[in-house]
């Protein structure tokens, strides 16, 4: 059955870009959960069957479960789609379209990490968090292919509203919140400290960890990561703009 279109989605401008679930990766899921459903459920009338049961019932029971949350989870992503427009996007899971608009988004998350296995690269996973006022939370992640192209647009659609939304704010005299952090025409604080603006020299991420410079040192002073931080681009612009950073 065809979902009827939210009428919202017209408003919205023409459709720049697409993100789905890659059909390969749904496909591999979906055998896989039978693949593993099956050799659990084996396993288990095998085990079962014998005159003394060695236990692998437990290995067959554990497959068994396996196999159903994979299935369940291709399942879920079925129908899944975001669509970008230019004036925000539209998100579409379990037959349900939700309407977002880049100028109703308050805050951006981002968690991109990058995975090793003794030493060796093994992949990156992302997850992308959009808020808004009075609405509940969206998240994108690798279930979407592409999805690092989303989150960039994301970011870079809401950085110059919240920006300029961010530096009027700052100019009249309002304390700004990033998660752990605030940023105020006292200086930055951390919440238990706050550095005046001539004493901060520099801010960058390295690693997934917010780093201050502070009298020419590198202080993991906030002991905060880029993951815990709303609007991380805009509070990055935000301070060296204060702390006139070049």
């Amino acid at each position: 059955m065809i979902q009827p279109m939210n009428p919202e989605v017209y408003q919205l401008g023409t459709p720049t870009a697409t993100y789905q679930p890659s059909a390969r990766r749904q496909i591999i899921g979906k055998i896989a959960g039978v693949v593993m459903a099956v050799a659990g459920v084996a396993i288990v009338f095998f085990d079962m069957a014998q005159y003394r049961p060695s236990g692998f019932f437990v290995l067959g029971g554990l497959l068994l479960a396996l196999g159903m949350w994979a299935f369940w989870v291709n399942h879920r992503n079925t129908g899944m789609m975001v669509q970008v427009f230019p004036d925000g996007l539209a998100s579409t899971a379990r037959g349900t379209t939700e309407i977002v608009r880049w100028d109703d988004i308050t805050e951006v998350l981002q968690q991109v990490t990058k995975h090793y296995t003794n030493g060796v690269y093994t992949g990156t996973t992302h997850i992308y968090t959009v808020r808004r006022a009075g609405k509940p939370e969206l998240k994108f992640n690798d279930a979407l292919q592409n999805v690092e192209a989303l989150g960039n647009t994301i970011q870079e659609q809401t950085y110059k509203r919240l920006l300029l939304r961010a530096i009027e704010a700052y100019n009249a005299g309002a304390v700004l919140h990033f998660g752990k952090l605030s940023v105020s025409k006292q200086g930055l604080s951390n919440g238990k400290e706050t550095l005046a603006w001539p004493e901060i020299k520099g801010v960058k991420l390295d690693k997934g960890v917010i780093s201050v410079s502070k009298e020419g040192k590198w202080l993991n002073w906030a002991s905060v990561t880029v993951a815990q931080t709303p609007n991380i681009f805009v509070f990055t612009a935000l301070v060296d703009a204060i702390a006139g950073i070049k």
